[in-house]
């Protein structure tokens, strides 16, 4: 019999104490299973410090590239910054200058090393590399990550390529969010190779910052019947602290949806099981 095996995974573990305190709670109260570390994020000594508390959570490194100050030297990495001590503030402005050559491939290198050293100099066991905003997915930044996963023997790179499913052509105000979906699946077909594994499904990108408990239900409703899949989430404890992220997403809402018994009992109904990528690695 076919089974899924479903990471449920908590991006931004490290930005602030709230969402540090959210992505605990949805691990050892709900279902999440995997978080990934900000090297670069204020919260960082806060979230190594619950992960040392709570070593059942699985840990990656969430490569930042906008809204944090820099893990490298500032003058390493002049191109990254926008004002001479701070990353670009959101991705908007990062993929302006990437787009027009005003990023050194040179600075996103030494940056993501400094963050996945800082990550690995902790002593915590690191599983996988993803990217705030999807960043790494990017052609230059995807062989950078490719080779830092390599060089630290880092199982796993996320490849953000959610499938578009019907319930995502509902909601007109939504189009822009299900088209930004489809340009990231998109790139993540085109060349070059990421030389890296992954999971063999994704989901989470559509109902970013809104995966409350309706719309996780939705979700589980859709996921695939087999194989290994990331579901993706952004939980916290404060409402208000949304992380340098749109008005629209709620973190509390999210970590109450993870850890709404109904939403397990469904995901058991389902015969899905719940792993981190640390257990896929180990088979």
């Amino acid at each position: 019999m076919q089974t899924l095996r479903l990471i449920v995974h908590g991006d931004d573990f490290g930005f602030s104490e709230s969402i540090n305190a959210g992505i605990v709670r949805a691990h050892t109260d709900g279902i999440l299973t995997s978080a990934s570390l900000a090297a670069a994020g204020s919260g960082f000594d806060h979230a190594v410090a619950l992960a040392r508390a709570h070593p059942s959570l699985d840990l990656g490194v969430h490569l930042t590239l906008s809204g944090e100050r820099p893990a490298a030297p500032p003058a390493s990495v002049p191109s990254l910054l926008c004002d001479g001590a701070v990353l670009w503030p959101n991705p908007t402005e990062f993929l302006k200058r990437f787009m027009r050559g005003a990023i050194s491939i040179g600075d996103v290198e030494r940056e993501l090393h400094a963050q996945v050293a800082r990550a690995l100099d902790t002593g915590l066991s690191i599983s996988h590399l993803d990217g705030h905003q999807h960043l790494h997915a990017l052609p230059g930044i995807r062989s950078v990550v490719a080779e830092l996963a390599r060089r630290h023997a880092i199982g796993f790179v996320r490849r953000p390529r959610e499938r578009l499913r019907t319930f995502m052509l509902r909601d007109p105000r939504r189009f822009g969010r299900a088209a930004a979906m489809l340009a990231l699946r998109v790139l993540c077909a085109s060349p070059p190779r990421w030389h890296a594994r992954s999971t063999d499904h994704f989901v989470g990108f559509y109902f970013g910052g809104r995966l409350n408990r309706s719309n996780l239900a939705t979700l589980i409703d859709a996921l695939p019947r087999a194989g290994t899949c990331e579901l993706m989430c952004h939980p916290g404890a404060d409402p208000s602290d949304r992380g340098h992220f749109a008005a629209d997403y709620d973190r509390r809402a999210e970590c109450d949806a993870l850890c709404d018994p109904d939403i397990r009992r469904e995901l058991q109904k389902r015969d899905v099981r719940l792993v981190s990528f640390a257990d896929i690695a180990a088979g």
